[in-house]
C-alpha cells in the first residue's frame, strides 16, 4: 500500500490568547490542512531559537519583535500590521484620531529587522466616522486583518506564489512613548481640542493625562472590559 505523501512546507499561525483566537485557528486549519501547521500563543522567539529547520511561513498577530537571526529561519514571515501604510509603528490609533485621519485599515506585510518597514503584500482600508474611538478601530483593523488573512492562505493554500504591492510605507514607524505628544491635557485648551485628546487616548486602563503641580498626572478612567 502506497503511503500518502505528507507536504513538508511549515506553517505558523502566531496569536495571543483572546476571545477572537479560535476564530482564526479555524480559519488556518482549514484552509492549509493538507500542510504542515503549528499554532503558538506566546514568544515566537522562544520557539524559533530552537528550532534548526527552516519555517515556509510565519503569520503574526502579536506585537513582539522576532529577531533578525529568527527572521532568517522563516521564507514568508508575515505580519499583520493594524493599520494603514500611512501609520506604522506603535500607538497609531491614536494618532489616526488625533489627526482626523479620514481613513483608517490594516495592512499585511513581510517582517524584518526594523518594525513595519517590510514590504508590503496588501492592504486594506475603511472609512473613520465620528463615532469611532480607539476601541472600535482596533476591532476594526482586526477584522480587516483577518480579510487579509484569508487571502493569503488561500494563495498558499493553492501552492501559488505570493503578490506584493507596489505600495510604500508611508513615514518612519511611530514610537509608542511618542503617544505622550498627544496624551497631555492642558488648561488653556478648547472644549473641542480636550474631547479630541479623549477621543484618540483613551482605551481602559490607558487614557489621557493632565498637570498637577508640573507632573504629568493619569486621569482616572471608568473601569470597563474592552471588545478586544
Amino acid at each position: 500500500m502506497l503511503k500518502k505523501k505528507t507536504n513538508r512546507k511549515i506553517f505558523i499561525l502566531v496569536i495571543p490568547k483572546q476571545i477572537f483566537s479560535s476564530l482564526l485557528i479555524e480559519i488556518f486549519n482549514k484552509t492549509l490542512k493538507q500542510f504542515n501547521r503549528k499554532i503558538i500563543n506566546s514568544d515566537l522567539n522562544n520557539y524559533l531559537n530552537r528550532k534548526k529547520t527552516s519555517i515556509y511561513a510565519v503569520f503574526n498577530f502579536q506585537n513582539k519583535i522576532i529577531k533578525k537571526n529568527n527572521l532568517k529561519k522563516i521564507k514568508y514571515p508575515i505580519n499583520f500590521h493594524p493599520g494603514p501604510i500611512n501609520f506604522p509603528g506603535r500607538g497609531i490609533i491614536s494618532w489616526a484620531l488625533y489627526k482626523n485621519a479620514k481613513n483608517y485599515g490594516a495592512t499585511a506585510h513581510i517582517m524584518n529587522s526594523k518594525v513595519d518597514t517590510g514590504k508590503i503584500i496588501k492592504e486594506t482600508t475603511f472609512k473613520i466616522y465620528n463615532y469611532d474611538n480607539v476601541e472600535t478601530l482596533k476591532f476594526k483593523s482586526f477584522i480587516a486583518s483577518i480579510g487579509l488573512f484569508y487571502d493569503i492562505l488561500i494563495q498558499f493554500s493553492k501552492n501559488k506564489k505570493i503578490k506584493f504591492s507596489k505600495k510604500k510605507w508611508k513615514r518612519r514607524p511611530y514610537k509608542i512613548d511618542e503617544i505622550n505628544k498627544i496624551n497631555l491635557i492642558k488648561k488653556n485648551m478648547s472644549k473641542s481640542q480636550i474631547e479630541n485628546i479623549y477621543r484618540s487616548t483613551t482605551y481602559y486602563p490607558y487614557g489621557p493625562y493632565k498637570l498637577n503641580k508640573n507632573k504629568r498626572v493619569k486621569i482616572k478612567l471608568k473601569r470597563k472590559i474592552n471588545i478586544i
